[in-house]
């Protein structure tokens, strides 16, 4: 982002001005120039491995940052029409400690360790947004305890369709949830948000700085020699029935 559209948009933010970009409202410049997609964040990734984004995050953690994931989960890219099929949230500790908030399929609303939830995302191309400006107390204790209050919670996504709201949560609408629980934007309906439009708004209206695309690198397992060909056949069998299932399981049961 340009210094002047930066200013205008603290200037706007003082105002109250409000402007809705992707569902999403939130303080930012009345300015058409922040209505353009953008495009200095569409680079190709860094490649890091899980510890170096860590290490790389902690240097300089800041609450409310949003880490966006292009996996393969079909229903959810059916559903939202976008590559980016997740997002969470960080959260620094009164300890120092950084902890990713989530609402995962199959396993619901958790938190764990930043290092933890990296490893997940090994091999995974993840989008990096920081907010602009540091949260004041008021809106991190709002941020946080929103954020704590639907631990447990079941996941659910159907109800992306109809914006209605369910028992259970997406990602998208827990975190929309909770930026709004600070009184960071809108939305009119979170259930219809989704990782897509949440960091289109965020970006676009100046609430979040422009993204860090990274490719998170798996470690490659030691290869294993077979003694003969009949047991080099049942390895070689072995891995590729691993990576079967590996695929299926992000692409179909989405974890």
């Amino acid at each position: 982002m340009r210094k002047s559209e930066f200013l205008s948009g603290v200037i706007a933010a003082s105002l109250g001005i409000v402007i809705s970009v992707g569902g999403i409202q939130t303080a930012a410049a009345h300015d058409s120039s922040l209505n353009a997609t953008v495009q200095h964040d569409e680079i190709t990734p860094h490649v890091v491995s899980s510890t170096e984004l860590a290490d790389s995050i902690e240097s300089e953690p800041r609450t409310g940052t949003l880490i966006f994931t292009q996996g393969d989960c079909l229903a959810v890219k059916v559903f939202s029409a976008s590559s980016f099929t997740h997002v969470a949230g960080l959260v620094v500790g009164d300890d120092g400690e950084v902890l990713v908030y989530e609402s995962q399929n199959g396993v619901g609303v958790r938190k764990m360790p930043l290092r933890a939830y990296l490893r997940i995302q090994e091999g995974c191309d993840l989008s990096i947004c920081r907010p602009a400006r540091v949260m004041d107390v008021k809106q991190r204790v709002e941020f946080v305890e929103h954020l704590e209050s639907q631990l447990g919670r079941p996941y659910l996504v159907r109800h992306h369709l109809t914006g209605n709201r369910a028992h259970g949560i997406h990602c998208a609408e827990y975190m929309t949830d909770a930026l709004m629980s600070a009184k960071l934007l809108h939305a009119r309906k979170p259930p219809k948000v989704s990782p897509a439009s949440l960091r289109q708004g965020a970006i676009e209206t100046g609430l979040y700085d422009a993204a860090q695309s990274v490719f998170v690198s798996e470690i490659e397992p030691v290869a294993v020699e077979g003694q003969n060909w009949c047991d080099q056949m049942w390895l070689d069998t072995v891995v590729c029935t691993k990576n079967c299932w590996k695929t299926i399981r992000s692409c179909v049961l989405c974890k």
